[in-house]
């Protein structure tokens, strides 16, 4: 079983899939998906220098430009993984092969997630005031603003902030690891406080979203 999300995701990237196959000029037939469609695919997604000449064999220069960038090894790998789905509801389970198979020894890397982090990437390291920023957003939204405060406080992430419960968070404090951050871990009776005093703030929330998205808090930064 799979959720409605997973379901209308894998409809989207699949029809996006096919949609670009045939704008590279490929017919399509549901009983397969021949080894030539994906390698297709995998030198547009990893911007190989050889497309502009294969679009331009088969006549479809004009339907699909070549990217300039490749996409991220996770996004490409996310493909992949729906494409195999695929396979396996037609029969053709073991079809796609693994990312790496279709590149060169030299493009492998395009394919390889990273499991640790290159560059520090958190607000800190970026030079954010996270003062000023929640002053902003509380001014907006008080509930967007609580979420932020506990997202910081103990290292919630979007989704996990928008759910928190403070009653049902609660545990013995001998239980709890405290976080290694002695800044952060003033930051927690705060923000465990001010999410009780606002009774509403879980149901609120998802209302408080419709008109202050988390993209806009780059603009507020």
């Amino acid at each position: 079983m799979v959720s409605d999300r997973t379901k209308k995701a894998r409809s989207d990237d699949l029809y996006r899939i096919f949609t670009m196959l045939r704008k590279m000029g490929f017919r399509l037939q549901l009983r397969g998906l021949p080894p030539h469609h994906i390698e297709a695919l995998m030198r547009y997604w990893t911007a190989d220098s050889g497309v502009a000449d294969e679009l331009a064999k088969r006549g479809a220069q004009a339907n699909l430009q070549p990217r300039a960038h490749p996409l991220s090894a996770a996004h490409i790998q996310g493909q992949l993984s729906v494409l195999r789905t695929f396979c396996s509801w037609i029969g053709k389970a073991g079809m796609v092969r693994d990312a790496k198979h279709y590149m060169t020894p030299d493009r492998c890397h395009l394919v390889s997630r990273k499991s640790a982090a290159e560059a520090d990437k958190s607000w800190h390291a970026a030079g954010v005031d996270f003062d000023a920023v929640y002053a902003k957003v509380r001014a907006r939204c008080i509930y967007v603003a609580t979420q932020l405060e506990v997202m910081m406080a103990f290292g919630l992430r979007r989704k996990e902030a928008v759910m928190f419960s403070p009653r049902l968070a609660v545990v013995p404090g001998s239980t709890v690891c405290p976080h290694s951050d002695p800044a952060k871990r003033r930051m927690q009776p705060d923000a465990m406080r001010h999410q009780r005093t606002k009774k509403a703030a879980v149901a609120g929330a998802r209302a408080a979203f419709s008109g202050l998205s988390w993209t806009s808090l780059d603009v507020l930064i």
